[in-house]
């Protein structure tokens, strides 16, 4: 007995198949995910419709402040995603993990920028990002208080405003970006402060916001620590998309199971001179 093998136009024919249904899938990620974006903002938007003055909050254990607004925003985007994707898994900052060895794992911040948020200073947002076997392969950041949102996903062009993004080219004019300075330890510290010597001049603060002006190109370099996974795997993809490049301070792609150490650079060379002053923490983790 004999077994014919497929013939080969069947297999291009399979391939092409499996090919259409992969960019399907893709197409309605993309289009769900800034459906998360568009509900967090009218959530959002809706408690600081006459608003004057401070916003409530209360201290975590970590000591750091959360709104009625987080707690909101990311329980409704929860819910949209386990009706929608039951068995995907789930990475946010207020309600804690679900399945992270699912193969698709949502991961959201639901107002990165929350001391911002309360204080009135209009760079906060939302982050969310999908992984696939750890790894950030869509992005969005939203940010109500400006209007703007980035867009992106592996294989196709970062969207800010529905216009392509593209990082900075390698210049004379050096520009970094520290979103929080008080996150750094004494030695982390004494690292940026023989990095800054190599820049032009810096910005502190602006939150995430800072990683979508890097994508623009308006931005060379950005440094951060104490983050955790909702606060970078949307940023990572972001940059990514735009021609840059973001990892942990060994050089390492970022996943959800980074450390709590990153740098987004608009270059191959602006990404090695940071790695020349930015060193490994204990045990070489990041």
């Amino acid at each position: 007995m004999f077994l014919l093998a497929p013939s080969y136009g069947l297999v291009i024919s399979l391939a092409g198949a499996r090919v259409k249904e992969s960019m399907k899938e893709s197409e309605s990620f993309i289009e769900f995910a800034q459906s998360l974006a568009n509900e967090s903002r009218r959530i959002i938007e809706g408690h600081l419709s006459g608003t004057s003055g401070a916003l409530g909050f209360e201290s975590k254990e970590d000591k750091s402040p959360v709104t009625i607004v987080d707690q909101e925003v990311e329980s409704r985007l929860r819910f949209l995603i386990d009706q929608t994707y039951p068995d995907h898994g789930f990475l946010g900052e207020e309600t804690g993990p679900g399945d992270l060895k699912a193969r698709y794992v949502w991961v959201v911040d639901p107002v990165d920028g929350t001391k911002a948020y309360i204080t009135g200073l209009p760079v906060f947002g939302t982050l969310i990002a999908l992984c696939e076997n750890g790894v950030p392969i869509l992005g969005v950041m939203d940010f109500p208080a400006t209007n703007e949102r980035f867009v992106a996903q592996i294989g196709r062009p970062t969207l800010g405003q529905g216009q392509v993004c593209q990082t900075k080219k390698p210049s004379s004019d050096k520009i970094m970006a520290v979103s929080n300075p008080e996150a750094f330890n004494y030695e982390e510290n004494q690292e940026l402060k023989a990095l800054r010597k190599q820049m032009n001049w810096a910005v502190y603060g602006g939150s995430s916001l800072v990683y979508g002006r890097l994508a623009q190109g308006r931005l060379d370099l950005a440094v951060d620590c104490g983050l955790d996974p909702f606060d970078y795997c949307a940023l990572a993809v972001v940059i990514k998309g735009a021609g840059g490049i973001m990892t942990d301070w060994e050089g390492q792609q970022l996943t959800i199971h980074s450390g709590h150490r990153v740098v987004a650079a608009a270059n191959t060379e602006m990404h090695r001179l940071a790695l020349d002053f930015l060193h490994p923490g204990p045990n070489g983790k990041s």
